[in-house]
Order: structure tokens, then C-alpha cells, then sequence
């Protein structure tokens, strides 16, 4: 009997792997909360497996045991969040595709285009911090929020580096856009630096700071 019961908390552990992602495959992709929950209670019934495998242990002997379930478990938590990662990269990287930057060697002036699209940027950063700052645990929230900001970072570069010319008075707005993420960035990562878990953070200030400069050598007589 202890044996049967065993088998059919396998059952459903294994049943919860199969359901999950499909069942809730529209909340989870259209709601990064859900991703985060589906995440957590996946690495907890991970857990409880471990624990689980060791008190059925000698009752299970020649046997697969629950902690063989683990793996599969964590990796189906892991896949939902990366899934929902990969949703908001997307939408990071499509609100800069079509803010208007490569405008920028042509126009004299920095479009609207380019503000609103750095607001929709920020925005959904801060909106994955409300809802994932309390539900994922503090080191997994903090890798997920900074491989986001380094997408933007790494974006705004490579758009950067790909303009031919730019003029003086874009030039200045565009720095004063760009110093807007630098500046607002650390609160999404606070008490941690932002810069520990952005790898082109320190590029991205580099690009600021070359920019700026250029542009005061043009200003200069």
C-alpha cells in the first residue's frame, strides 16, 4: 500500500510537469507574475521531492525514486520563466525598434518617438520589478531584471555605433535620453548595483561619455 501511494505521488508530480506549461500556456506567456509563481512552485515541489525520495528510501529499494523526478521538475520551472524572459526581451527590443533612432542622421533634433519609447522602456522594467521583485527569490529576480536591462543596453548601443552622423543638438538630447537609464536603472536593482548584474553597463557609460565628449569638441571654437 505505502508503495502504491508512493507511485501515485509520482503520478502527479510528473502529471504537474505535463499540465502546467500547456494548460496555462496564455496566462503564463501574456502575465510575468503567473511565469514567476509557475517558477517558484516548481524549485518548491523540487524540494519536496528531495525529501520525500529520502524517507521512501529503503521502502524504494531497486526502484526509481521521487528525487529522479527533480531534475525534470526544475527544468520545467526554469523553461516557464525563460519562456516569459524571452516575451518581455522581445517587447524591449521591438519598443526600440520602432522609437525612431535611426532618425537621428538625418534630423536635427531628436524625435518624440525616441522619448516615448525610452518611457515604455522604463515603465516595463518597473513593472516586472513590482511584479516579480516580491515572488521570485532576490537572486533570481536580480539576473532576470538585469539580462533585460543588458538587452536594452546592448540595443541602444549597437543603434548607436550604426549611425553614420548625428548632429549637435540631437547629440545633446540623445545623451541626456540615454543618462535617463543610467540614472533610473539602480532603483530597480536597490540595495545591489545595477552594474553587477548588467554586463554592458560599463560600455554603455563608455558610449555616453564618448558621445558627450565629441560633442563638446564640436561646440568648442
Amino acid at each position: 500500500l505505502e508503495f502504491r501511494r508512493v507511485l501515485f505521488r509520482s503520478n502527479i508530480f510528473s502529471l504537474w510537469c505535463a499540465v502546467t506549461p500547456t494548460y496555462h500556456r496564455e496566462a503564463l506567456e501574456s502575465l510575468p507574475q503567473v511565469a514567476a509563481l509557475a517558477h517558484n512552485s516548481a524549485m518548491y515541489l523540487a524540494h519536496r521531492l528531495v525529501t520525500l525520495g529520502f524517507s521512501y528510501r529503503e521502502k524504494l529499494a531497486g526502484q526509481p525514486t521521487l528525487v529522479d523526478l527533480v531534475p525534470m521538475v526544475r527544468e520545467v520551472g526554469t523553461d516557464m520563466l525563460l519562456t516569459s524572459m524571452r516575451l518581455q526581451r522581445d517587447k524591449l527590443k521591438q519598443m526600440l525598434a520602432t522609437a525612431g533612432f535611426p532618425g537621428l542622421a538625418v534630423d536635427k533634433r531628436l524625435s518624440s518617438g525616441a522619448e516615448q519609447g525610452m518611457r515604455q522602456v522604463l515603465h516595463s522594467l518597473a513593472h516586472l520589478q513590482k511584479v516579480w521583485g516580491g515572488v521570485l527569490p532576490t537572486g533570481t529576480y536580480l539576473r532576470c531584471q538585469g539580462t533585460l536591462l543588458n538587452t536594452v543596453m546592448e540595443e541602444l548601443i549597437l543603434i548607436i555605433t550604426n549611425l553614420e552622423d548625428i548632429s549637435a543638438d540631437a547629440g545633446v538630447q540623445l545623451v541626456s535620453l540615454l543618462n535617463q537609464l543610467v540614472t533610473k536603472s539602480p532603483a530597480l536593482f536597490a540595495p545591489e548595483e545595477a552594474s553587477r548584474y548588467t554586463k554592458r553597463w560599463a560600455k554603455f557609460r563608455e558610449v555616453i561619455g564618448v558621445l558627450g565628449a565629441t560633442l563638446r569638441e564640436i561646440q568648442e571654437p
